[in-house]
């Protein structure tokens, strides 16, 4: 079969009684051993999935798609081997996702191997997003919205830490606005920006003077049309109204989900513009740039100490980590602040590169360290929601809280 033919006669039908014979052929493959979905359930269970679909070659099953309900909406898909890396698992997603019924849901889930990476990328391409992760395989979640309004503009408490702690609420109300206009202090501006750099055709960074923090505030928003939507939290709720229109949000009831937090202005950050817990641990998440991956190439055949030792107004001193890791060439300290190593030793020059870089540009470095050294400051807002959601092991995190 030549790959023309083979395109024309694929196409995809959805599953109903009369056609349900079409899954069992699919079933006597020999399929991925990353697809479980079946050998916990017998076919019967189709029959009160949300949708199920079924890819045919000609009259063979060759791959499968469905949503079903378990307390929560589920997405499972399976490609035969063979019929992978050609778009198909593309084409089915498309299929699902673009169902009237589907549309209707607020938000679906799924589980995936964390081995299996071409088909996280996939999933990513379609909005989901990992909330939750252990050692062998992750939990990822897509919200279906309705039409997404053209703007809103976010104001928080300014400092980096306090705009990281904002990247969940920021990513949550994308699924509801075409763009979001986030305000911060301008010293901190190419910093977010590059937090928000996979982003960056949908959040735009507003920039403002930070020794007139208010008035600039005041004279940004008063200059915002008046079909934009305004979210505002902290101290900024005092002399700023929130304005917010678009009814999903309107309806939505804040839910923690069993969350709990430490740190009480977490909280009220999200409750302020009338979200939750929930939204800040599982929308938090700063993916890769191509400088982060590059930062982490060059020390990724050591085991990672990561230290942040340095707040505004207070140093921690880690100096019995560098006395004891220091002669084991099998770990190499970065510390974000300062270079740990003394110039005579052989990792001074490389730990050297490291020190006061974007905060973005250590995001692969973290996700992929051993051990976690630091005081309380922009650094733990990205650890924090990490170790939180098990997406990093709590036994590797050592936080200094002032």
């Amino acid at each position: 079969m030549n790959f023309i033919t083979f395109h024309i006669m694929l196409r995809i039908i959805e599953i109903d009684q009369t056609n349900v014979h079409y899954v069992s052929d699919f079933l006597m493959h020999d399929l991925p051993q990353t697809f479980r979905y079946f050998k916990t359930r017998n076919i019967d269970v189709v029959k009160n999935h949300v949708i199920t679909t079924v890819l045919l070659d000609d009259d063979r099953a060759v791959g499968y798609a469905h949503i079903d309900y378990e307390n929560k909406h589920w997405f499972g898909i399976c490609i035969l081997n063979e019929y992978q890396g050609k778009g198909f698992g593309n084409k089915m997603m498309n299929h699902i996702f673009n169902n009237e019924k589907i549309k209707k849901l607020e938000e679906v889930y799924l589980t995936v191997d964390l081995i299996n990476e071409k088909a996280m990328k996939l999933y990513e391409k379609f909005n989901f997003f990992t909330i939750e992760k252990n050692k062998y395989r992750c939990t990822m979640k897509k919200v279906i919205s309705e039409l997404k309004q053209p703007n809103a503009y976010f104001v928080s408490h300014n400092g980096l830490g306090d705009n990281i702690t904002n990247i969940g609420a920021v990513k949550f109300l994308l699924n509801f606005y075409e763009k979001i206009h986030f305000l911060c202090k301008e010293n901190h501006s190419k910093n977010v920006k590059e937090l928000f750099l996979n982003e960056s055709e949908s959040v735009v960074v507003v920039s403002f003077d930070g020794r007139n923090e208010f008035n600039e505030i005041k004279r940004i928003l008063h200059n915002v049309s008046t079909d934009s939507d305004i979210f505002a939290s902290g101290v900024h709720k005092k002399y700023i109204k929130n304005r917010i229109r678009h009814p999903r949000l309107l309806s939505y009831r804040q839910n923690d989900k069993n969350y709990t937090v430490e740190f009480k202005h977490i909280r009220d950050f999200y409750y302020d513009i009338g979200l939750d817990l929930s939204i800040y641990y599982e929308f938090f998440d700063i993916k890769s740039t191509e400088m982060s991956k590059r930062c982490y190439e060059e020390i990724k055949t050591y085991k990672i100490i990561f230290i942040h030792s340095k707040a505004s107004n207070f140093e921690v001193n880690y100096d019995h980590v560098y006395e004891k890791y220091k002669n084991n060439n099998e770990y190499i300290i970065i510390c974000a602040n300062k270079n740990m190593y003394d110039q005579t030793h052989e990792f001074h020059i490389i730990a050297k590169k490291y020190v006061n870089l974007y905060v973005a540009w250590y995001i692969d470095i973290i996700k992929n360290s051993e051990l976690f050294y630091m005081i309380d400051s922009c650094f733990s807002c990205i650890l924090y929601p990490l170790v939180m959601t098990n997406r990093i092991s709590k036994d590797k995190f050592n936080l200094h809280v002032r």
